[in-house]
């Protein structure tokens, strides 16, 4: 069983997905499987996935017809998921090559919590620039490495952000913390993340904290 289940939704990202695939070619720890959801796309996304699933056994595709936003093939990636946590990356985004060594390290020492929260950071496509004022991050920096309950780190987000980035991709989750509690997403739901994340987030027992910018 891989440590991680990395789940890329996608949709129309013919453009993009060959970079987020790069950025989880490029990563130091291998003990992780990718699983990519493919909705009915308009270009060649599914071609390009196909193409990465043949050259990589660490790969596999799975299709639906277009939902209309990503918590659809989230549910199907967990239903798919055989690592022991989950890290949900869109078909347009990437990760930090050391992302999973440095989050499987940390939830190690932590005693296997049932969440993560990590920072994530916007960059400039052309060059590859981090982009000033774009770093986002819902705790205090020195919360860092620290480890609180589901509800204590509720009122930590809700006391330190006037409005909380809730995003679904700054959260890695124990699969079995998600099944247990039946957390899934609502499909077709806009803004699902700001649905998803606080219940998730309350639900949780243990939750650790790190001022890292892992997701980009």
């Amino acid at each position: 069983m891989p440590f991680f289940s990395v789940i890329v939704p996608c949709c129309d990202v013919e453009a993009y997905i060959p970079e987020t695939l790069a950025s989880l070619d490029a990563q130091t720890s291998r003990d992780f499987e990718t699983i990519l959801v493919v909705e009915d796309s308009r270009d060649r996304t599914l071609e390009l996935c196909r193409k990465a699933e043949a050259e990589n056994p660490q790969i596999r595709v799975f299709t639906q017809p277009r939902s209309g936003s990503p918590a659809a093939p989230r549910n199907t990636g967990l239903t798919h998921a055989e690592g022991e946590y989950l890290v949900f990356l869109d078909g347009d985004d990437q990760l930090e090559h050391d992302a999973l060594q440095t989050l499987a390290a940390a939830i190690q020492n932590a005693n296997l919590p049932d969440m993560v929260q990590i920072a994530s950071q916007e960059f400039r496509e052309s060059d590859g620039a981090r982009l000033e004022g774009k770093r986002f991050f819902n705790y205090s920096p020195d919360d860092h490495g620290k480890i609180f309950t589901g509800q204590e780190a509720t009122c930590r987000v809700a006391d330190l952000n006037t409005y909380p980035y809730p995003i679904v991709q700054i959260s890695v989750c124990r699969r079995d913390f998600l099944e247990n509690n039946n957390i899934t997403q609502c499909p077709g739901l806009l803004h699902e993340d700001e649905e998803w994340t606080p219940r998730a987030l309350f639900l949780a027992k243990s939750v650790l904290v790190l001022d890292r910018a892992m997701y980009l």
